[in-house]
């Protein structure tokens, strides 16, 4: 099957000089290149049709329609939808912002490959119990589930859907029936015709939207709407198996939210149970089918992967014990505050502590013979020889022989060497006090990402599991994956092992190519964009991990390099490709901090505004971030003033950096009265500034971009000078 669609982005707009730009740029700055944007304008009476004129010049994937008057916006929508060449259509309004760059290619895949599916949703916003919007989040920052993006009881869906053309064409297109409230009747006609959404939810969500929105309860237009939906829901209800008895629990929610008060006052004692019992209060709860085992699992360690792997496996019906000797970091997991952020994550925890599917310990023994399966999910840091550090690997393999009573399946999921299953093995045969206990060892490594580890964890590329030659707990440990759809590779444990380590430095070495090659873009006036997008779409190579910047950084692939360098070494394979690897890392944050100096002339003296702080954007982990070196050589040099903004890490930030460092609380704050303005990590925030208003702020226009987020010709255009990595300037 091919992977990669053609698309059509259908852009409708009506004198939308304020923001069709800003919508415009944000859709060209994917990294899915396949697509067609198609704009159709509804007879502006602004200045829309101008700027539309000039942005086509600039980008040759434009499509532009125009209207001589205002034909109304249902003509305007099946205009476009009507010229659009792909098989897949992506509908949005000109005010959404794109920020996910790998949307596109998220959507249309998931629908190329789910047949019986013609609708996706493209993000969510989250809103208070009373309707009012706390935030816009578009996967996969937020998304839990592609297929339930709307089925939550405290978000509804972003307008920008991903459809099927035919789907379009078999309803008729877009029809004046349904425009009483666009979006959700564009979701409704489409979605009716496959297995995707279902009426009573979307009304729901409505009801509650709309009760707290600047409408009110008794404005006649939202109940002209609401007859408008009914109506329209009636007609395709034989697509909705108990459509009745959904819709009148629908409508029995809505109203048990006249009385506010009432929830209010259940979620605050459910809150105050946790925060003072530690335990969470009785609740009812769904769980997944096939998901529930007599006995808990445990998971030994309550750091990034053993705290998300703990949520998640309780997310999936499992009753979850997790183990951590640091007995300050159970207390608060134990309320429901987790001690890092990653998004997404303190929602499902407070959820699964509420529903009593996870609790958390600092004593092994009682983690141990409580459960059957254990997890161990510790750090392996790095050693100063570069060797991984498996001490706590070994403690927790001694602890789990030491307390074990019965037969145990241990599962290793830190990142360790090849061969550590058999280490494991010894301990755990060493430490028992009951030679007639047996051990199951399995490799479980684990994928996931910072910034997006819950989505990793249910929508993971692959579940590898390696086991023992003979072992009869095999299917058991299958079972624990069962509701994850993604290929499980069952294979030996070295291969499980080694597959983890391979792939990131694989990983690893498309970056530090691609930053090779940004130099060489440098020197021969090409642009890097252009190259990684020409390279990547060789089905051989793939786009991802093309982006050229500052380098990698994070506690994964700089310790799982050098500890993959030293297993090579040990076994007497020559290493020369991952010590180039590393050497392109390191020199990739010396030369961008050379850069910001030239750019400057100098940088004694100088205020410097700089965004980004965290290794990647969505996650407050400041372990080798490239910031750490840059803003330490930026400092030798006498930097005057460095003000930083981060939304995640300032504070762990302020925990490396002991001073000279000013932080800000917004980009705004942190650019006023700059000389510059630095980017080291690419949080979407970023991408959608209001570049006028920070171009007003800086002292000088000067904007050295380490992540590549803006346009070089765009910038130049607003009065910037820009300074990219491998871009011509």
């Amino acid at each position: 099957m091919n992977s990669e669609p053609f698309i059509s982005v259908v852009l409708p707009t009506y004198n939308g000089q304020a923001y069709v730009a800003k919508a415009i740029e944000s859709v060209m700055r994917q990294t899915y290149r396949n697509f067609e944007l198609v704009v159709v304008d509804d007879g502006s009476s602004d200045e829309t049709p101008e700027i539309l004129r000039g942005l086509s010049r600039r980008y040759g994937k434009i499509v532009i329609i125009t209207h001589e008057k205002n034909t109304g916006f249902v003509k305007t929508l099946n205009d476009g939808v009507g010229r659009a060449q792909g098989d897949y259509v992506a509908r949005i309004d000109d005010d959404d912002v794109w920020c996910d760059e790998r949307k596109l290619e998220k959507q249309a895949t998931f629908l190329q490959e789910h047949g019986d599916y013609g609708l996706v949703g493209g993000g969510i916003i989250h809103v208070q119990e009373q309707g009012k919007e706390i935030g816009r989040y578009l996967f996969p920052e937020r998304d839990e589930d592609i297929r339930n993006t709307l089925l939550t009881d405290n978000a509804f869906a972003h307008s920008a859907v991903v459809f099927r053309k035919d789907l379009w064409e078999k309803v008729g297109g877009y029809k004046e029936e349904f425009h009483f409230f666009a979006d959700w009747a564009l979701w409704l006609a489409l979605g009716s015709i496959s297995k995707l959404y279902n009426f009573p939810e979307y009304f729901t969500l409505y009801l509650e939207k709309e009760q707290g929105g600047d409408y009110g309860r008794r404005n006649t237009e939202i109940r002209r709407k609401i007859r408008a939906n009914l109506q329209l829901a009636l007609r395709y209800r034989r697509q909705y198996p108990g459509f009745w008895k959904a819709l009148l629990l629908s409508f029995a929610k809505y109203a048990y939210s006249y009385m506010p008060f009432r929830h209010r006052v259940r979620s605050a004692l459910n809150r105050l149970r946790i925060f003072f019992l530690g335990s969470p209060g009785y609740t009812f709860v769904h769980t997944h089918k096939g998901q529930e085992h007599n006995k808990p699992m445990c998971v030994m360690g309550a750091g990034y992967v053993g705290l998300v792997t703990s949520v998640c496996f309780a997310e999936l019906g499992n009753q979850v014990i997790c183990m951590d000797r640091d007995k300050d970091k159970i207390e608060a997991l134990s309320r429901g505050i987790p001690p890092f952020y990653e998004p997404g994550l303190e929602e499902l925890l407070y959820k699964n502590l509420s529903a009593g599917r996870i609790r958390f310990t600092a004593d092994a023994k009682e983690g141990v013979q409580a459960c059957d399966i254990i997890f161990i999910c510790v750090g392996t840091p790095q050693l100063h020889d570069g060797k991984a550090d498996l001490s706590q690997v070994e403690d927790a393999s001694r602890a789990i022989g030491q307390y074990a009573a019965s037969d145990k399946i241990v599962v290793e999921k830190s990142t360790v060497p090849v061969n550590t299953g058999i280490r494991v093995r010894e301990l755990l045969e060493q430490s028992r006090t009951d030679e007639s206990i047996h051990f199951s060892v399995v490799s479980n490594p684990e994928f996931l990402r910072q910034g997006a580890a819950i989505n990793d964890f249910f929508h993971p590329d692959r579940v590898v599991l390696g086991f023992e030659a003979g072992e009869s707990q095999k299917d058991r440990v299958l079972s624990l994956y069962e509701a994850i759809d993604a290929p499980k590779i069952a294979t030996d444990i070295a291969s499980a092992e080694l597959i983890k380590h391979a792939s990131n430095t694989f990983l690893a070495l498309k970056i530090s190519f691609i930053n090779l090659i940004s130099r060489l873009c440098e020197e021969t006036q090409a642009d890097v964009k252009e190259v990684a997008w020409g390279i990547g779409l060789d089905k051989r190579i793939g786009y991802s991990f093309l982006e050229a910047g500052i380098g990698y950084g994070g506690s994964c692939f700089p310790k799982d390099i050098r500890a993959f360098q030293k297993i090579l070494e040990e076994k007497g394979i020559h290493s020369a490709l991952l010590q180039a690897i590393e050497d392109i890392n390191a020199s990739q944050k010396e030369l961008f901090a050379e850069r910001i100096k030239a750019s400057l002339g100098e940088v004694r003296g100088k205020t410097i505004a700089v965004l980004g702080l965290s290794f990647k954007p969505n996650t407050d982990d400041m372990r080798e971030a490239p910031s750490i070196s840059i803003l330490g050589k930026l400092q030798q040099g006498g930097a005057g003033r460095i003000k930083a903004y981060d939304p995640q890490a300032m504070n762990n930030a302020k925990r490396i950096f002991m001073d000279g460092i000013e932080y800000s609380q917004t980009p705004y704050e942190a650019a006023k009265d700059a000389d510059a303005l630095v980017i080291l990590t690419e949080w979407n925030e970023f991408k959608d500034l209001d570049l006028e208003k920070i171009r007003a702020l800086l002292r000088r226009p000067v904007v050295i971009d380490g992540r590549n987020i803006f346009d070089p010709s765009r910038m130049r255009e607003l009065g910037f000078t820009y300074i990219g990595i491998g871009r011509a300037q």
